[in-house]
């Protein structure tokens, strides 16, 4: 029963975690997170069509190490920021942004 277990996991992590999709997806993801890292660290937020109120942008800001803002972000607060920016006049992360849905490379 154990080995069937860790055979499962084995199996599980070289389909789904390792594939290319999922691996380019992570690269896509974080790749979006560093535009907004770099407009909150800057206090430029606007220029990618979010404000200082959105919980990603003060997340990366620079009382963002609180457990609060740590807790707060998840799945749909990126997928909410991503689809503001995507409109945004920043080339880079309007580019970036339009490319999640898609899962374009």
């Amino acid at each position: 029963m154990a080995e069937a277990f860790v055979l499962a996991r084995y199996h599980l992590y070289e389909q789904v975690h390792l594939h290319k999709t999922t691996r380019g997806m992570e690269k896509l993801v974080g790749k979006v997170l560093g535009q907004v890292a770099s407009a909150a660290a800057s206090g430029e937020a606007g220029r990618i069509d979010l404000d200082g109120n959105d919980p990603l942008v003060r997340f990366f800001g620079p009382n963002g190490g609180s457990t609060e803002a740590y807790f707060n972000p998840d799945d749909t607060l990126v997928w909410a920021a991503a689809s503001r920016m995507a409109s945004s006049n920043d080339c880079r992360a309007s580019t970036l942004a339009r490319r999640l849905p898609g899962r374009e490379r």
